[in-house]
């Protein structure tokens, strides 16, 4: 199971099911064994702008950007705790996905569970770099959008 552990305001359209149930389903998906845990934050427009152009050379903001926790761990009183159930970090932007839900004439709880699972299956390793790679992570997607709504 994914669990979203949201650090921010949450938008009204979203509620605590929609997460619960869509990190359910992505970890099924994903056959996740133990929980993992994803921080998400919802930023505006500008902030999201200044993260992806810092992050990805992008001037110009975009859906949700994904960071991956990887091979982290903690040091602790001399020990070294080793964190292995925090997969990593989302930053969504609603006012993004107020647009685009506009564009595609669907509504915007649709299109943040969308951002949602295409940065949790970013986290999780896959990409759309390819048409091959691109054509399995949005069937796996689009599956679980359709079955968190």
């Amino acid at each position: 199971m994914i669990v979203f552990e949201v650090v921010s305001v949450m938008p009204r359209v979203l509620s605590p099911v929609d997460l619960k149930r869509l990190g359910r389903i992505l970890g099924r998906r994903l056959r996740v064994r133990s929980s993992k845990v994803v921080g998400v934050r919802f930023v505006s427009s500008s902030i999201m702008q200044q993260l992806n152009r810092r992050y990805r050379r992008v001037n110009r903001p975009t859906d949700v950007l994904s960071f991956k926790v990887t091979g982290h761990s903690l040091q602790l009183t001399g020990f070294r705790l080793q964190v292995t159930n925090y997969l990593g970090d989302l930053v969504v932007c609603p006012s993004y996905a107020r647009q685009s839900a506009r564009r595609q004439k669907i509504d915007l709880r649709e299109e943040l569970i969308r951002s949602l699972a295409h940065g949790v299956l970013h986290l999780a390793g896959f990409d759309h770099a390819t048409k091959s790679e691109e054509k399995k992570m949005f069937a796996i997607q689009e599956r679980s959008v359709t079955e968190t709504l």
